[in-house]
């Protein structure tokens, strides 16, 4: 009986080793931290053609060579190709940035930077678009660090009519807690700016990091990293948030979880994902049953929202998931976390539905060398049709810049 027992176990292993090691890691680039960039904290986009698009900061806090970039990792057949669509100066056309692009139906890229702009660095909201064979950078619009907002951490999101959306992370307001904005292409050229609201902090949320999402309808939801029901800001709860447009042209507000800094989780600051059903999945980054950050569903029923904890990171298979969380097309979730693993460097993960719960694989752990270290995506990373996952790092590699890496089935 025991040797029974004991042939299974080893079977059991052997399967795991076996699924263990047909996950591959490729470094697709290495960052050099100088002209090609480094240290990236946004995500990756694809285009039809199967190329790859995302900016760096280039340690743009006084480390690096330039303010950042806007890059294409083109997939040739012999590997991938890194081009350098532009390069920030770190004065008008803006500075450092850290949320992933927007790619719309002609190609062009849209993002935001948190630093440069007007005289006091406020930030901007650019777009990169190709004439010829040139790429050019325009800016959008220059935050003054009033009531408009400063740090334009969360990038922006385009709606059918051409519209962007977007957060600041600090002022505005009383309490400078930051706003969500839209911006509106006109006739003669420009973009018209507005503030659909300003969070006032406390139990109406305030520091929005991530990217909103929206739904069928026009809905808009994101997630403020602090407020809700704390009143610190070491407390970590945050909230999740929806913003709807009315029909008088004005839009409506309304908190619909928020975090209690325990065991459903704390501190959200990453994007948010939507299910074919507009049920919501994102990542808090603190908090949980072992206190180092949960993946969450939010679903949407008559009652209003309930929130499950999907997930609760353990610090071996990963913690501190800054990065939101991606879908691939039969319904499992793919991220990295910051921490955790087995050289506490991060790990990339997968969530898979079995048996009316989800369950984690560690695709791959960090080993903080040459493979990468400390991935942090506030977009998530990208999931291709075959379910190989891209996603960046913000150190390791062959000159500690971080790399941009491929998860191969």
């Amino acid at each position: 009986m025991h040797t029974i027992k004991f042939s299974l176990l080893i079977l059991v292993l052997a399967a795991i080793t076996t699924t263990a090691s047909a996950r591959t890691e490729k470094i697709l680039h290495t960052f050099t931290g100088k002209s090609d960039g480094g240290g990236s904290y946004t995500g990756l986009i694809f285009d039809k053609s199967g190329n790859l698009y995302g900016a760096s900061q280039n340690y743009c806090f006084g480390q690096g060579q330039s303010a950042g970039n806007v890059y294409e990792l083109q997939h040739m057949k012999s590997g991938w190709q890194e081009n350098v669509l532009y390069t920030f100066t770190g004065g008008s056309d803006g500075a450092c940035p850290e949320a992933g692009l927007f790619r719309d139906k002609k190609g062009v890229l849209y993002g935001t930077t948190i630093l440069g702009g007007d005289a006091n660095g406020d930030g901007v909201v650019f777009r990169v678009s190709q004439r010829g064979t040139k790429w050019v950078e325009s800016v959008i619009y220059q935050f003054s660090g009033g009531s408009d907002g400063s740090f334009p951490v969360g990038g922006v999101t385009m709606d059918r009519k051409g519209n962007l959306f977007g957060t600041t992370r600090d002022r505005g307001g009383s309490c400078n807690c930051g706003v969500v904005f839209k911006l509106s292409p006109m006739t003669n050229g420009g973009w018209n700016f507005q503030v659909l609201h300003t969070f006032v902090g406390g139990s109406d949320g305030f520091d929005p990091q991530g990217r909103m999402v929206i739904d069928s309808a026009g809905n808009f939801f994101g997630t403020t990293a602090r407020g809700g029901g704390c009143t610190t800001d070491s407390d970590g709860c945050g909230t999740v948030y929806e913003l709807s447009p009315r029909s008088n042209g004005t839009w409506n507000y309304q908190i619909i979880y928020v975090f209690k800094a325990g065991s459903d989780g704390g501190a959200p600051v990453a994007q948010l994902a939507l299910d074919k059903k507009g049920n919501l999945y994102g990542t808090a980054a603190y908090h949980g049953v072992h206190n180092r950050g949960v993946v969450f569903e939010l679903r949407h029923s008559s009652g209003g929202w309930r929130e499950a904890v999907l997930h609760n990171f353990t610090g071996q298979d990963g913690a501190l998931p800054n990065s939101g969380v991606t879908f691939d097309s039969a319904g499992n979730l793919y991220g990295v976390t910051y921490l955790g693993g087995a050289t506490n460097a991060g790990v990339v993960y997968k969530l898979y539905p079995a048996n009316n719960k989800w369950h984690e694989i560690v695709l791959h752990s960090f080993a903080n060398g040459t493979d990468g270290a400390y991935a942090w995506d506030f977009g998530g990373v990208a999931v291709d049709k075959s379910g190989n996952v891209f996603g960046t790092t913000l150190n390791g590699g062959a000159h500690n810049a971080g790399i941009v890496f491929e998860i191969t089935p």
